[in-house]
């Protein structure tokens, strides 16, 4: 079994202004609103180096 995933957000993808809601088996486990941060954009563009994925926000979830 996951305990726990980590979700990258691109705000290419989402739109930070509106609220985000993400279900995990059926159920609300998340449900707000997502800024850029730029600390997440250096430690993922760190870890693999690809200027295409740009992930401004990063949510960790029990699963």
């Amino acid at each position: 079994n996951i305990g726990k995933c980590t979700l990258l957000l691109s705000p290419e993808m989402f739109d930070f202004s509106k609220e985000i809601t993400i279900y995990i088996n059926g159920k609300i486990s998340y449900q707000g609103f997502f800024e850029n941060d730029k600390t997440t954009l250096l430690k993922w563009y760190k870890n693999d180096l690809d200027r295409t994925m740009i992930f401004g926000a990063e949510l960790t979830l029990k699963i």
